[in-house]
């Protein structure tokens, strides 16, 4: 930005005369830089548009500086070509450096242009130089100016002294601007000697120590090295509002008290009960060490009704400078402290079922008995599920039927499921658990031929049938009994063809006393015996014999009296039944056993075989039929199975409310809105015996607002003295009501910190500083204040 070289004839003169006095404007230059900071107080300077363009600005980033008669630079603005302002900061009282200017101060203005340091003279209206000296809040406007080329920055110019604080190793001549430490707290900051011994005492300023230096104080501090800090409360009266009206969402302040600020550094000398502590400064607080809130700071002014203590599973949270509070170790108020709880599973079908009314529920600890399973009945959580089918074949313990469980075995049985071990297998000889030390049995077939013979009668053919016999053993040598004929067929008629079947039993030491070759195979013997079977030719044996063909077993379906000749017999077994017809050889087999599983029809039972269902039948001869399996997922999620593998189980149902949440997850409580514990959750169960209303303490109460069932009561009388807290003004509740306890606040505006003075015996305060935005910016709880 570059303004146009315009001046009034009086401006001209006056530079005129200013030019006269200036220095070489190359010797030394030192460009100060802007302002950074905030001081809490400052002084506001207005630079209108005609002082702006008196100061003929070349550069786009001009800006002008303020400094003290010291040379502190206390302020800056950018300028352009509008007016603006410039806010020059005065010093603050809480920070031992000097950090602005001090009432009264000298204020020098100057122009930073590009490399160009320039004076600035405001004038006033007559045109003369016009002083400006600090007023704190203070506002003055400025229109005008005079300007003096103070000098050109040369960049490459500068300290040349490596001793120096300001030693430039870049300059490559001096310009006569170094400077030198002089005191022992002095230090270079930035090239710029740091005064760190503001009052010259030889203490530096960061081990000053301000407060009482007078013996004959009760607040006489021994290392004080500066007198107290002069903390500047104003000379206006300062009041205290102490009543007030809540009026279109604003405070209405209604009554006020004066307060006269104390400085707690100044020296004090009222202390009543002569303990060397000053009464301004009494700590008052609970002093039985066995409180919660104990104050081991505590002064003899102590107030044991203050102190709490823990009871029941709570503690102390362990401070002892009364800032102590009690620390709940039952959470869930349910008589079990934190540490004792026992978490389990809650749900009485679960086999580890965990009965005690303080256990707090987590049913995915839960575990269930399931098919043959069952649970050992404990319900302290110590349950089991009991195995009930050890060998895991799908048969409960119970039903397990022991036996032979070989079908190769002549002691099988069809029944068994499980196996015991008495399995029995034929030897050589066709002994059932046999030795090999036995009969040889040798089974074979004969046929004879006879010739034109008519059999008369059965007492023939039985004759024949012991004259084979005795013909056997007498023609052969055999041992008396040991041929059994098994069976005599009737081939044919006319030329009568006769068929036998015989078994001849020989033990091996007979088959030694015999004429038969014990080396033969059975098969050898059978030929070689047939071939000396004399072939009957007695006509008298099979006279006018008729022969009828049948079963003549009568627990066969098909048997018949009449026959004389055995024929195939069918004899019903296991679930079978005959026909009905008797005696006439018609009858036959009804099978009762259709699936051929060993369960008779009518004691067949139809039912569910998959696992997953609630009526699952684990019964080995149940027939499947699986549309009628009921599933607990038919109901809802909720719901579960009985438990039982027999076909009987049933379907119980986990949400007797059908309200979507499992019964052991159901939540009881008060759901009228009025109430303070008032639970929305919309699958909330009503119990509102359980509710709590504000109303039960006291008409000053309220309710916390929580809508879970959580809220609680507040209590809004804290001394229970019948005046609601926003009333009374002795409970510590707001500032408004501390008729008696006016609160001062300062600096104002502050800056890093804000000291807060007020004269009260309260206990458990919370302090909030807001801003005028209504943002939080301090928050601090003290347990005890005096």
């Amino acid at each position: 930005m570059k303004h146009k070289r315009i001046f009034n004839y009086s401006l001209i003169i006056i530079l005129s005369a200013f030019t006269i006095f200036s220095k070489n404007v190359y010797s030394q230059c030192i460009i100060p830089n802007e302002f950074e900071g905030n001081t809490g107080a400052n002084m506001t300077l207005l630079f209108q548009l005609p002082f702006i363009n008196s100061l003929n600005i070349q550069s786009n980033d001009a800006y002008i500086v303020a400094t003290n008669q010291s040379g502190l630079l206390v302020g800056s603005a950018l300028v352009n070509d509008a007016q603006t302002s410039m806010a020059v900061w005065g010093d603050d009282s809480f920070s031992p450096e000097i950090d602005g200017a001090s009432e009264g101060d000298t204020i020098i203005l100057s122009l930073v242009d590009g490399i160009s340091l320039i004076n600035i003279f405001p004038l006033a209206v007559n045109n003369a130089i016009l002083d400006i000296s600090y007023v704190t809040n203070g506002f003055l406007v400025l229109s005008n100016a005079g300007i003096e080329l103070s000098c050109i920055y040369d960049p490459n110019s500068g300290c040349t002294d490596n001793y120096a604080c300001n030693y430039n190793p870049n300059s490559s001549s001096d310009d006569g601007s170094c400077i030198y430490l002089e005191g022992e707290c002095d230090e270079c900051l930035d090239g710029v000697v740091q005064d760190n011994d503001v009052d010259n005492d030889g203490v530096c300023d960061i081990d000053e120590i301000p407060g009482c230096m007078d013996e004959s104080a009760c607040n006489f501090n021994p290392l004080a090295t500066d007198p107290p800090i002069d903390f500047n409360f104003g000379t206006g009266t300062i009041w205290v509002y102490t009543d007030s009206v809540y009026v279109n969402d604003n405070w209405l302040m209604l009554d006020s008290v004066e307060y006269v600020p104390i400085n707690p550094m100044d020296c004090n000398y009222e202390d009543a009960d002569n303990d060397g502590i000053c009464d301004i400064f009494e700590i008052i607080g609970c002093t039985d060490a066995y409180a919660c809130n104990y104050d081991a700071t505590s002064t003899t002014d102590s107030d044991n009704s203050l102190c709490i203590f823990a009871i029941g599973c709570d503690t102390c949270s362990g401070e002892t400078d009364g800032t102590g509070t009690i620390v709940d170790n039952d959470v869930d108020n349910d008589g079990v402290c934190n540490s004792d709880e026992i978490i389990g599973c809650t749900d009485a079908l679960a086999c580890n079922y965990y009965a005690t009314s303080t256990t707090d529920t987590d049913n995915s600890l839960c575990v269930f008995a399931t098919g043959c399973d069952t649970c050992s009945g404990e319900t302290d959580g110590s349950g089991i599920v009991v195995d009930n089918d050890l060998d895991d074949d799908g048969i409960c313990n119970d039903d397990e039927v022991m036996g032979c469980t070989d079908s190769l075995a002549c002691t099988y049985s069809d029944l068994a499921t499980e196996e015991d071990n008495s399995c029995l297998y034929f030897d050589s000889c066709g002994e059932c658990g046999g030795n090999d030390n036995c009969a040889v049995f040798i089974e074979a077939d004969l046929t004879i031929f006879v010739d034109s013979i008519l059999v008369s009668d059965s007492v023939a053919l039985e004759s024949f049938e012991n004259n084979f016999e005795d013909l056997m053993e007498t023609q052969l040598g055999l041992p008396e009994g040991c041929v059994v004929v098994i069976q005599i067929n009737i081939l044919s008629r006319g030329n009568l063809e006769i068929e036998i079947i015989y078994t001849i039993t020989l033990t091996e030491e007979e088959i030694q006393e015999t004429d038969i070759d014990p080396n033969l195979t059975p098969e050898e013997i059978i030929s070689e015996l047939n071939e000396e079977i004399l072939v009957f030719e007695d006509e008298d044996v099979f006279e006018d014999i008729e022969f009828i063909h049948g079963c003549t077993n009568s627990e066969a379906c098909n048997f018949n009296i009449e026959a004389n000749i055995e024929a195939e017999c069918f004899v019903p077994e296991g679930c079978d039944v005959c026909s009905g017809e008797t005696n006439d050889g018609s009858g036959f087999i009804l099978t009762n056993d259709l699936d051929e599983d060993g369960v008779c029809d009518i004691d067949e039972i139809i039912g569910c075989t998959d696992y997953l269902a609630c009526n699952y039948d684990a019964t080995p001869t149940t027939d499947t039929d699986n549309s009628l399996c009921n599933y607990s997922t038919d109901i809802d999620e909720c719901a579960t199975c009985s438990g039982e593998t027999d076909g009987t189980g049933t379907i119980v149902d986990n949400d007797i409310d059908d309200d979507g949440v499992c019964s052991s997850e159901e939540i009881i409580g008060c759901t009228d809105d009025l109430a303070c514990n008032y639970d929305a959750t919309p699958t909330t169960d009503t119990d509102n015996s359980l509710c709590n209303y504000s109303t039960d303490l006291d008409e000053c109460a309220t309710c916390s607002g929580e809508t879970d069932g959580t809220g609680i009561i507040i209590d809004n009388d804290y001394d229970d003295d019948g005046v609601c807290d926003e009333l009374d003004y002795d409970d510590g509740i707001g500032l408004n009501e501390l008729i008696n306890a006016p609160i001062n606040l300062y600096p104002n505006p502050s800056k890093d910190f804000i000291n807060i003075d007020f004269e009260s015996n309260l206990s458990n305060v919370s302090v909030e500083i807001l801003n005028s935005l209504g943002d939080v910016l301090i928050l601090k709880n003290l347990a005890d204040v005096s």
